[in-house]
Protein backbone atom coordinates (compact mmCIF):
# COMPACT_ATOMS: atom_id res chain seq x y z
CA UNK A 1 0.00 0.00 0.00
CA UNK A 2 2.67 2.36 0.96
CA UNK A 3 4.43 1.95 -2.32
CA UNK A 4 0.85 2.51 -4.17
CA UNK A 5 0.78 5.39 -2.41
CA UNK A 6 4.15 6.77 -3.09
CA UNK A 7 4.53 5.65 -6.84
CA UNK A 8 3.02 8.06 -8.74
CA UNK A 9 4.72 11.45 -7.51
CA UNK A 10 8.01 8.86 -8.19
CA UNK A 11 6.71 8.27 -11.75
CA UNK A 12 6.14 11.69 -12.36
CA UNK A 13 9.25 12.90 -11.33
CA UNK A 14 10.56 10.30 -13.19
CA UNK A 15 13.12 9.37 -9.92
CA UNK A 16 12.92 7.71 -6.85
CA UNK A 17 14.04 4.77 -4.13
CA UNK A 18 11.97 2.36 -2.41
CA UNK A 19 14.07 0.48 0.05
CA UNK A 20 12.21 -2.52 1.79
CA UNK A 21 13.92 -3.72 4.59
CA UNK A 22 14.34 -7.46 4.59
CA UNK A 23 15.48 -10.58 6.63
CA UNK A 24 18.95 -12.24 6.26
CA UNK A 25 18.65 -15.42 7.70
CA UNK A 26 15.20 -16.74 7.48
CA UNK A 27 14.33 -19.21 10.06
CA UNK A 28 12.57 -22.50 8.86
CA UNK A 29 11.22 -22.74 12.70
CA UNK A 30 7.04 -23.06 13.33
CA UNK A 31 7.16 -20.04 15.46
CA UNK A 32 8.53 -17.68 12.64
CA UNK A 33 7.17 -19.47 9.72
CA UNK A 34 4.26 -16.61 8.88
CA UNK A 35 7.16 -14.09 9.34
CA UNK A 36 9.85 -16.02 7.33
CA UNK A 37 7.50 -16.72 4.57
CA UNK A 38 6.48 -12.96 4.56
CA UNK A 39 10.40 -11.56 3.80
CA UNK A 40 10.16 -14.42 1.10
CA UNK A 41 7.89 -12.21 -0.39
CA UNK A 42 8.76 -9.02 0.01
CA UNK A 43 12.35 -10.11 -1.10
CA UNK A 44 10.25 -11.58 -4.29
CA UNK A 45 8.54 -8.22 -4.79
CA UNK A 46 11.28 -6.45 -4.29
CA UNK A 47 12.93 -7.99 -7.00
CA UNK A 48 10.22 -7.52 -9.29
CA UNK A 49 9.45 -3.68 -8.46
CA UNK A 50 13.21 -3.46 -9.38
CA UNK A 51 12.67 -5.25 -12.39
CA UNK A 52 9.95 -3.35 -13.59
CA UNK A 53 11.00 0.53 -12.27
CA UNK A 54 14.69 0.61 -13.21
CA UNK A 55 14.33 1.89 -16.63
CA UNK A 56 12.03 4.62 -15.04
CA UNK A 57 14.69 5.93 -12.66
CA UNK A 58 13.39 4.73 -9.57
CA UNK A 59 15.71 2.22 -7.84
CA UNK A 60 14.63 -0.81 -5.78
CA UNK A 61 16.28 -2.11 -2.73
CA UNK A 62 16.13 -4.69 -0.12
CA UNK A 63 18.36 -3.32 2.96
CA UNK A 64 19.40 -6.50 5.44
CA UNK A 65 19.80 -6.11 8.58
CA UNK A 66 21.59 -9.60 9.79
CA UNK A 67 20.75 -8.80 13.06
CA UNK A 68 20.11 -5.49 15.38
CA UNK A 69 19.84 -5.23 19.10
CA UNK A 70 16.34 -3.65 19.28
CA UNK A 71 13.44 -4.81 20.93
CA UNK A 72 12.36 -7.56 18.72
CA UNK A 73 15.53 -9.05 19.38
CA UNK A 74 17.23 -7.76 22.59
CA UNK A 75 16.36 -10.64 24.70
CA UNK A 76 18.59 -12.94 22.02
CA UNK A 77 21.05 -10.40 21.69
CA UNK A 78 21.64 -10.18 25.61
CA UNK A 79 22.05 -13.87 25.52
CA UNK A 80 24.69 -14.25 22.64
CA UNK A 81 26.83 -11.02 24.96
CA UNK A 82 28.47 -9.75 21.58
CA UNK A 83 27.73 -6.05 21.87
CA UNK A 84 31.00 -5.21 19.54
CA UNK A 85 29.20 -7.43 16.58
CA UNK A 86 25.49 -6.09 17.23
CA UNK A 87 25.00 -2.47 16.58
CA UNK A 88 22.12 -0.65 17.96
CA UNK A 89 18.91 0.40 15.71
CA UNK A 90 20.85 3.85 15.53
CA UNK A 91 24.27 2.69 14.93
CA UNK A 92 23.07 0.25 11.88
CA UNK A 93 20.62 2.85 10.23
CA UNK A 94 23.61 5.37 9.81
CA UNK A 95 25.71 2.46 7.86
CA UNK A 96 23.36 1.03 6.17
CA UNK A 97 22.55 4.22 4.64
CA UNK A 98 25.97 4.02 2.45
CA UNK A 99 24.76 1.14 1.05
CA UNK A 100 21.43 2.53 -0.86
CA UNK A 101 22.05 2.96 -4.30
CA UNK A 102 25.05 0.41 -5.00
CA UNK A 103 23.17 -2.78 -5.26
CA UNK A 104 19.67 -3.88 -4.65
CA UNK A 105 20.37 -6.27 -2.14
CA UNK A 106 22.72 -4.72 0.30
CA UNK A 107 23.04 -4.99 4.37
CA UNK A 108 24.83 -1.92 6.40
CA UNK A 109 25.65 -5.01 9.20
CA UNK A 110 29.09 -5.41 7.87
CA UNK A 111 29.90 -1.20 7.60
CA UNK A 112 29.20 -1.82 11.42
CA UNK A 113 31.70 -4.59 11.72
CA UNK A 114 34.20 -2.63 10.22
CA UNK A 115 33.88 0.58 11.87
CA UNK A 116 34.11 -1.33 15.14
CA UNK A 117 36.97 -3.07 14.31
CA UNK A 118 38.89 -0.23 13.81
CA UNK A 119 37.37 1.49 17.04
CA UNK A 120 38.99 -1.84 18.52
CA UNK A 121 42.47 -1.00 16.54
CA UNK A 122 42.39 2.16 17.70
CA UNK A 123 41.72 0.97 21.97
CA UNK A 124 44.83 -1.62 20.87
CA UNK A 125 47.99 -1.05 19.44
CA UNK A 126 48.65 -4.36 18.41
CA UNK A 127 45.16 -4.93 16.41
CA UNK A 128 45.92 -3.53 13.11
CA UNK A 129 43.12 -3.34 10.26
CA UNK A 130 44.15 -4.07 6.70
CA UNK A 131 41.61 -3.84 3.73
CA UNK A 132 41.58 -6.95 2.17
CA UNK A 133 39.22 -8.53 -0.90
CA UNK A 134 40.35 -11.88 -1.44
CA UNK A 135 39.15 -12.03 -5.05
CA UNK A 136 41.11 -9.36 -6.31
CA UNK A 137 44.61 -9.62 -7.22
CA UNK A 138 45.47 -5.73 -6.43
CA UNK A 139 43.59 -5.87 -3.27
CA UNK A 140 45.63 -8.71 -2.05
CA UNK A 141 49.13 -7.45 -3.63
CA UNK A 142 48.38 -4.11 -1.27
CA UNK A 143 47.47 -5.82 1.58
CA UNK A 144 51.07 -7.54 1.19
CA UNK A 145 52.55 -4.09 0.95
CA UNK A 146 50.96 -3.13 4.13
CA UNK A 147 52.12 -6.55 6.14
CA UNK A 148 55.64 -6.50 4.80
CA UNK A 149 55.46 -2.56 6.38
CA UNK A 150 54.56 -3.83 9.85
CA UNK A 151 56.57 -6.90 9.95
CA UNK A 152 59.85 -4.90 9.25
CA UNK A 153 62.00 -7.85 7.97
CA UNK A 154 60.54 -10.26 10.30
CA UNK A 155 58.52 -13.32 9.01
CA UNK A 156 54.72 -13.91 9.04
CA UNK A 157 53.95 -17.08 11.54
CA UNK A 158 50.47 -17.49 10.75
CA UNK A 159 47.78 -16.96 7.99
CA UNK A 160 44.30 -17.55 8.27
CA UNK A 161 41.96 -18.02 5.52
CA UNK A 162 38.36 -17.20 6.99
CA UNK A 163 36.63 -15.57 4.79
CA UNK A 164 33.87 -16.77 2.76
CA UNK A 165 30.04 -17.03 1.66
CA UNK A 166 26.80 -19.30 1.90
CA UNK A 167 23.79 -19.35 -0.69
CA UNK A 168 21.17 -21.73 -0.17
CA UNK A 169 20.50 -23.42 -3.09
CA UNK A 170 19.95 -26.75 -3.93
CA UNK A 171 20.19 -29.36 -6.89
CA UNK A 172 17.27 -28.46 -8.59
CA UNK A 173 17.76 -24.23 -8.01
CA UNK A 174 21.62 -24.52 -8.20
CA UNK A 175 23.01 -22.09 -10.90
CA UNK A 176 26.22 -21.81 -12.89
CA UNK A 177 26.02 -18.07 -11.92
CA UNK A 178 26.01 -18.68 -8.39
CA UNK A 179 28.82 -21.59 -8.35
CA UNK A 180 31.02 -19.97 -9.75
CA UNK A 181 30.68 -16.99 -7.31
CA UNK A 182 30.82 -19.19 -4.23
CA UNK A 183 33.84 -20.97 -5.72
CA UNK A 184 35.82 -17.77 -6.44
CA UNK A 185 35.63 -16.36 -2.66
CA UNK A 186 35.56 -19.59 -0.81
CA UNK A 187 38.06 -21.55 -3.03
CA UNK A 188 40.34 -19.06 -5.50
CA UNK A 189 40.34 -16.04 -2.70
CA UNK A 190 42.24 -18.32 -0.34
CA UNK A 191 44.61 -19.67 -3.17
CA UNK A 192 45.22 -16.11 -4.51
CA UNK A 193 45.69 -14.72 -0.56
CA UNK A 194 48.19 -17.98 0.11
CA UNK A 195 50.67 -17.25 -2.91
CA UNK A 196 50.76 -13.87 -1.93
CA UNK A 197 51.85 -14.51 1.30
CA UNK A 198 54.09 -17.28 0.45
CA UNK A 199 57.05 -15.81 0.75
CA UNK A 200 56.80 -14.30 4.40
CA UNK A 201 55.74 -17.18 5.83
CA UNK A 202 58.79 -19.42 4.08
CA UNK A 203 61.39 -20.52 7.09
CA UNK A 204 64.80 -21.12 4.46
CA UNK A 205 67.56 -22.52 6.26
CA UNK A 206 68.24 -22.95 9.71
CA UNK A 207 64.90 -21.27 10.36
CA UNK A 208 63.14 -24.07 9.11
CA UNK A 209 62.58 -25.71 12.38
CA UNK A 210 60.25 -23.04 13.39
CA UNK A 211 57.17 -23.74 11.50
CA UNK A 212 54.64 -21.27 10.43
CA UNK A 213 51.21 -22.13 9.37
CA UNK A 214 48.38 -21.66 7.03
CA UNK A 215 44.64 -22.41 8.45
CA UNK A 216 41.70 -22.63 6.14
CA UNK A 217 38.48 -22.54 8.06
CA UNK A 218 36.25 -25.49 5.91
CA UNK A 219 33.45 -26.94 6.85
CA UNK A 220 31.77 -30.35 8.21
CA UNK A 221 29.52 -29.78 5.32
CA UNK A 222 32.77 -30.34 2.71
CA UNK A 223 33.05 -33.87 4.00
CA UNK A 224 32.29 -36.33 1.09
CA UNK A 225 31.64 -39.17 3.94
CA UNK A 226 29.31 -37.28 5.68
CA UNK A 227 26.98 -36.37 3.18
CA UNK A 228 24.33 -38.87 4.26
CA UNK A 229 23.68 -37.36 7.07
CA UNK A 230 23.13 -34.08 6.72
CA UNK A 231 22.32 -33.64 2.89
CA UNK A 232 18.65 -33.68 3.89
CA UNK A 233 19.02 -30.70 6.49
CA UNK A 234 21.61 -28.80 4.35
CA UNK A 235 21.56 -29.17 0.40
CA UNK A 236 23.40 -25.74 -0.22
CA UNK A 237 25.04 -27.07 -2.92
CA UNK A 238 27.43 -24.90 -4.10
CA UNK A 239 29.13 -24.20 -0.73
CA UNK A 240 29.91 -28.04 -0.07
CA UNK A 241 31.83 -28.64 -3.48
CA UNK A 242 33.93 -24.97 -2.25
CA UNK A 243 34.73 -26.64 0.84
CA UNK A 244 35.51 -29.86 -0.59
CA UNK A 245 37.90 -28.12 -2.84
CA UNK A 246 39.38 -26.08 0.40
CA UNK A 247 40.21 -28.91 1.81
CA UNK A 248 41.66 -30.35 -1.21
CA UNK A 249 43.97 -26.93 -1.39
CA UNK A 250 44.76 -27.07 1.94
CA UNK A 251 46.22 -30.89 1.68
CA UNK A 252 48.48 -29.50 -1.37
CA UNK A 253 49.12 -26.61 0.87
CA UNK A 254 50.73 -29.18 3.42
CA UNK A 255 52.25 -30.78 0.83
CA UNK A 256 53.63 -28.97 -1.61
CA UNK A 257 55.13 -25.75 1.20
CA UNK A 258 56.67 -28.37 3.42
CA UNK A 259 60.46 -27.90 2.34
CA UNK A 260 59.39 -24.43 3.07
CA UNK A 261 58.67 -24.73 6.90
CA UNK A 262 54.67 -24.20 6.41
CA UNK A 263 52.14 -26.01 8.42
CA UNK A 264 48.37 -26.13 6.96
CA UNK A 265 45.50 -27.43 8.07
CA UNK A 266 41.45 -27.41 7.44
CA UNK A 267 39.30 -26.84 10.62
CA UNK A 268 35.46 -27.19 10.72
CA UNK A 269 34.85 -24.11 13.77
CA UNK A 270 31.47 -26.16 14.19
CA UNK A 271 27.96 -24.72 14.68
CA UNK A 272 29.03 -20.66 15.37
CA UNK A 273 26.46 -17.92 16.47
CA UNK A 274 27.46 -15.53 13.47
CA UNK A 275 25.69 -13.79 10.71
CA UNK A 276 25.51 -17.31 9.00
CA UNK A 277 25.66 -19.32 11.55
CA UNK A 278 22.27 -17.82 13.05
CA UNK A 279 21.62 -17.38 17.09
CA UNK A 280 20.08 -20.84 17.09
CA UNK A 281 24.07 -22.21 17.20
CA UNK A 282 25.28 -24.02 20.27
CA UNK A 283 28.87 -22.55 20.11
CA UNK A 284 29.70 -18.56 20.87
CA UNK A 285 32.08 -17.41 18.98
CA UNK A 286 34.55 -17.27 22.06
CA UNK A 287 34.26 -20.59 22.69
CA UNK A 288 34.81 -22.09 19.39
CA UNK A 289 38.17 -19.68 18.73
CA UNK A 290 39.05 -20.33 21.54
CA UNK A 291 39.31 -24.14 21.29
CA UNK A 292 40.79 -23.53 17.49
CA UNK A 293 43.44 -21.47 19.17
CA UNK A 294 44.33 -24.58 21.28
CA UNK A 295 44.69 -26.78 17.79
CA UNK A 296 46.82 -23.63 16.41
CA UNK A 297 48.72 -23.31 18.87
CA UNK A 298 50.13 -26.37 19.22
CA UNK A 299 50.24 -27.42 14.91
CA UNK A 300 52.80 -29.78 14.18
CA UNK A 301 53.95 -32.01 11.12
CA UNK A 302 52.08 -35.03 12.27
CA UNK A 303 48.32 -32.81 11.72
CA UNK A 304 50.00 -30.73 9.12
CA UNK A 305 47.34 -31.81 5.80
CA UNK A 306 44.28 -33.23 8.17
CA UNK A 307 40.99 -32.34 8.13
CA UNK A 308 39.53 -31.44 11.69
CA UNK A 309 36.80 -29.98 14.42
CA UNK A 310 37.17 -27.10 16.62
CA UNK A 311 37.97 -30.01 19.34
CA UNK A 312 40.65 -31.32 17.15
CA UNK A 313 39.24 -34.74 16.27
CA UNK A 314 39.66 -35.99 12.85
CA UNK A 315 36.77 -35.34 10.32
CA UNK A 316 36.38 -37.95 6.98
CA UNK A 317 37.43 -36.69 3.92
Amino acid sequence: MMVQIVLPSMLKQKKGAIVNVSCGNCSKSTQLAVYSASKVYLDGFSQTLQYILSHKGIFVQSLIPVYSALSLTSSRAGIQRFPLFIPSSETYARHAVRTLGFSNRTTGYWLHSIQELKKLSEKHGNVIVIQLDATDSASINAAVKQVEKHLNGKNLDLLINNAGVLNPQSLETQTAEDMLQVYNINVVGPMLVTQAFHHLLKRPGEESKAKSAIVHISALLGSMQEVPKLFSHFPVISYRCSKAALNMLSCCHAVGYKQDGILSIAIHPGWVQTDMGGSQAPLTKEESVGEMMKIISSLNETQSGTFVDHTGKLIPW
